[in-house]
């Protein structure tokens, strides 16, 4: 079916069409009102939630507007449903005008209920005047002259509203930075109008003043809410209550949200992929069967229809690492949280004699917090790439070869069937090296935490020649790890590389030499950009899979750092204390817990320990170095 037949089919089931849209129109403003009745106040959209206070924001001038022309289009659909009435239309008539009028006032109904003084309606009613305006556009298309007038008035009402509602800031801006932020701009993404939060409008004017002047930390709005630490661990810690399960599914979980809009919109922006050589094909097929009377319309259709697709993708794209940003932010934010709560809980390292059961070291923890964290983030970013993008580019891309040159476009694919025993071997190497830099980089980090940590003892004896060739060291070590992994990697982009022109030469070889097809301009153009677009999958394949082998590492690393022992958490076995006591010893005996290969060795212990703490009252801990004062505060914290 082409677009001239869909407009077709539309035009002549343009009543069924209108009358479920104002099915669907009646019954969703119905709802929301019933909705907004029944909510929390400070989910309405006129209301800011500051710690525990709900502050009412005030309405600017174009929420009023918003307001009366809700009001006006209230009116405007009651009239239209009498007038079909005193009018005697059919029946379908009748009640496609009643639905648009009950939906127009439950809407207007919405707007005055959901904030207190009266704001914004809510933002999804914008898909409700899209609907509208649909309806009533085919309605002025198949429209008799009795209903023609008033059904533009409607459709004047909704593109009015329509376009106040893209244009109108999410919340009074002013007032926020007056009232709420001390003087600092709130969060420019989270006030933008639709119009600029979908055409990053939003940021133009800290860019404006960037190339105006160096930017200073007061020049820069505040951060959004979502991104803020203490929002995310809050929820966090709301959502993890009375769940099991291991962090990194729950993590997911948590933040399924991103993750859901980031795959929908990467399937609608890979297919929009597609749409550069449909409209090549079509329009190279337009040229070769144009006769010199015909109408240049149809090109320029194309065209125009090819610039849209491609500006939408382009949209598409930009949301889906805004959207990526936040998720890693999110994701982060929950991992370093996890991590630092488990280096308080956890059970100090092993012996050095005993190194299967090491735990980790303060550097390998730093290492987690900062490099980690980061690669998860930054694999987040692209994990559409792997999960959506190459499989479906790579899916309809043989399709479309199949569709336009036959079987002769799958015998380039037996060169990705040999050379992928080959990449396979390449990543195996890649994934073994990967691990081998990781316990580099923890030992380069250890070794320089212990050098600042003691640099004044080093500094005393005279040490800094054996510490920096230690460091050295292992700063070599890692270089020389990174140097093989960077051949690896080019070993495995050639074998990548190598394999898309050889599938590019072998498709084109069968179809002309082998199968002896003659090959047109539509065909060859067309063929070409698909095996592009598969090269270019391809290509992506090996950094994709190094990300993908880099990442394992890394959960392997988070999840067997979660999974080290916790502290015993002491329990009061004493409940007759004397009430002006509330911490107190009776015949302790506290020792440093070692590692069980290790148990044989002598160990620093408190023996005979008995103590009261008055309550509020000052104590001291005094005796000579070495006596264990340290070691008695430990015990009293839970340390080990």
């Amino acid at each position: 079916m082409d677009l001239s037949s869909a407009i077709d089919f539309v035009l002549q089931h343009a009543q069924v069409i209108n009358f479920s849209g104002s099915i669907i129109f009646g019954l969703w403003s119905m709802i929301n009102f019933l909705y907004y009745n029944h909510v929390d106040k400070k989910r309405r959209s006129g209301y800011l939630e500051i710690g525990e206070e709900i502050v009412d924001i005030p309405p600017t001038k174009l929420e009023y507007l918003i307001l009366v022309s809700g009001f006006a289009q209230a009116i405007a659909g009651i009239t239209c449903a009498v007038f079909a009435v005193l009018k005697q239309l059919d029946d379908i008539q009748i009640s496609y005008s009643w639905f648009i009028a009950i939906g127009w006032i439950f809407q207007s109904l919405t707007v005055l209920i959901s904030t207190s003084p009266v704001s914004i309606a809510p933002r999804y009613f914008i898909y409700l005047y899209l609907l509208e305006i649909f309806n009533q556009l085919l309605i002025c298309v198949k429209s008799n002259s009795d209903m023609l007038v008033a059904n533009q008035v409607l459709l004047g009402f909704n593109i009015l509203l329509f376009v106040l509602q893209i244009i109108n800031p999410v919340k009074n801006a002013e007032y926020l930075s007056k009232h709420l932020h001390n003087g600092r701009t709130p969060s420019i993404e989270d006030l933008a109008s639709p119009l600029s939060f979908v055409t990053f409008a939003w940021v133009e004017p800290l860019l404006l003043l960037g190339t105006q002047k160096h930017l200073e930390e007061e020049d820069l709005p505040s951060l959004s809410k979502r991104d803020e630490m203490n929002y995310i661990i809050t929820n966090w810690k709301r959502f993890r209550v009375n769940r099991k399960n291991s962090v990194i599914y729950d993590t997911i979980i948590f933040s399924l949200r991103y993750a859901v809009f980031q795959q929908l919109a990467a399937i609608i922006s890979t297919i929009l992929d597609f749409a550069k050589p449909f409209f090549i094909n079509k329009l190279l097929n337009w040229i070769q069967q144009k006769k010199p009377e015909d109408s240049l319309m149809p090109g320029v259709y194309i065209l125009l229809a090819m610039f849209l697709a491609n500006c939408t993708r382009n949209v598409l794209y930009a949301h889906i690492y805004l959207n990526a940003r936040h998720w890693g932010m999110q994701i982060r934010s929950v991992f370093i949280y996890e991590i630092f709560n488990k280096s308080l809980r956890r059970v100090a390292g092993a012996t050095d004699k005993d190194k299967k059961s090491a735990k980790a070291s303060h550097g390998r923890i730093v290492s987690l917090m900062s490099g980690d964290t980061n690669e998860i983030r930054y694999f987040i970013t692209f994990i559409h790439t792997l999960i959506i993008d190459m499989p479906i580019t790579i899916t309809l891309s043989v399709l479309g070869l199949w569709y336009l040159m036959g079987p002769p476009a799958f015998a380039g694919l037996f060169v990705i069937l040999i050379t992928g025993p080959l990449s396979a071997l390449i990543m195996k190497r890649l994934y073994k090296i990967m691990k081998v830099i990781r316990s580099f980089v923890d030992r380069r980090i250890q070794l320089t935490n212990e050098a600042l940590q003691c640099v004044r003892i080093i500094k005393y004896l005279g040490w800094e020649p054996q510490f920096v060739e230690r460091i050295v060291k292992a700063r070599e070590d890692e270089l020389n790890s990174r140097l093989k992994q960077v051949f690896t990697r080019m070993l495995l982009v050639i074998v990548e590389w190598g394999a898309s022109v050889m599938v590019t030469f072998t498709s084109f070889m069968f179809y002309t030499v082998v199968a002896g097809h003659e090959l047109d301009a539509a065909t060859a153009f067309t063929s070409i950009t698909l095996l592009s677009m598969i090269s270019d999958a391809l290509s992506d394949i090996s950094q994709t899979v190094t990300q993908v082998l880099d990442i394992r590492v890394t959960i392997g690393r988070f999840n067997s750092f979660l999974e080290e022992e916790e502290l015993d958490k002491y329990t009061d076995e004493h409940t007759n204390m004397p009430t002006e006591t509330e911490i107190a010893i009776k015949n302790g005996e506290f020792t440093y817990r070692t590692a069980p290969s290790s148990e044989e060795e002598s160990t620093f212990t408190l023996r005979n320990i008995n103590i009261d703490f008055p309550s509020k009252k000052l104590t001291a801990i005094i005796g000579p170095t070495g006596a264990g004062k340290s070691s008695l505060l430990a015990c009293l914290l839970g340390g080990n």
